[in-house]
């Protein structure tokens, strides 16, 4: 039950979101229009609407126990392609038969066509100015923290909301040999031999601890504001609660952060055991 509430059934409803948004801005409107004609297309060719829905179903299904995981929005780039033949559908059927009391001459759907494209051009350009400027306070506090971690810390971590996302740039501006970077070698910029960042899947705080104690983790990282929760949802009470065998070895305040909250824990393995007894 608990797989195929995870993978199957959250894969498909990620698989489903992340396509609603790749739809964004205009294409969204069009859609479920174009998906409702397609059921009843007279003035399409039947198998080419098949061959739009196999292609589509196909793409976005082999994606679905991926998606339950990670939400990559750029592996479904190619079914917009798809996405807008059904998006048309509805825009060729008002300019070519109008709406049901009356049909367009040629001047208005010359007219009708233009009003769509100045739509579509409007929504695209108030969709783009939705993007937010970076917190330029914040992404310095992450690289802070990043360097932080790397001169402090050695061995096995798991890091639970992105905290250490600017990690591989500070590997990268502490290496000698730059300029014998080759681009097949991309990984030597992006890990050190003093800190290994993993991930670890449990269904539980306490199956977590008993996971990481097979992997020798040594550091458990928690940002209380961004918490993966298709891996950690159980992480929501650690940065707050007190928990025995999670030592608390950094706080925000230790270095001043304002923006970024995120507290490291040592995992105490026998505290773990005693309590567990």
């Amino acid at each position: 039950a608990g797989f195929l509430q995870k993978f199957i059934a959250g894969g498909i409803y990620h698989v489903l979101d992340q396509a609603a948004k790749l739809s964004l801005p205009y294409l969204f409107y069009m859609l479920p229009f174009g998906i409702l004609f397609s059921f009843r297309a007279f003035d399409q060719n039947p198998k080419y609407i098949r061959a739009n829905w196999i292609v589509i179903l196909i793409t976005l299904g082999s994606f679905v126990t991926y998606f339950a995981v990670v939400q990559e929005r750029r592996l479904i780039f190619h079914t917009v392609p798809f996405l807008i033949i059904f998006a048309v559908i509805p825009i060729q059927r008002l300019v070519e038969y109008g709406f049901s009391t009356f049909s367009f001459s040629k001047k208005q759907k010359n007219l009708v066509l233009t009003i769509i494209l100045i739509i579509a051009f409007t929504l695209a350009l108030l969709f783009t100015t939705r993007y937010q400027p970076v917190d330029v306070q914040l992404e310095n506090e992450k690289l802070e923290f990043a360097k932080y971690a790397l001169s402090h810390y050695e061995g096995k971590l798991v890091d639970t909301g992105d905290s250490l996302q600017t990690l591989r740039y500070v590997i990268l501006t502490e290496k000698q040999d730059f300029k014998q970077y080759l681009t097949k070698n991309d990984d030597q910029f992006s890990k050190t031999d003093k800190l290994d960042v993993i991930n670890l899947y449990a269904s539980s705080l306490n199956d977590f601890i008993n996971v990481s104690k097979q992997y020798d983790v040594k550091y458990l990282i928690v940002n209380k504001n961004s918490i993966t929760q298709e891996w950690y949802p159980y992480m929501d009470d650690v940065y707050d609660n007190n928990h025995p065998y999670l030592k608390k070895v950094f706080d925000p305040v230790d270095l001043g952060f304002k923006k970024l909250n995120v507290r490291v824990f040592q995992i105490d393995y026998s505290e773990f055991d005693r309590m567990s007894k």
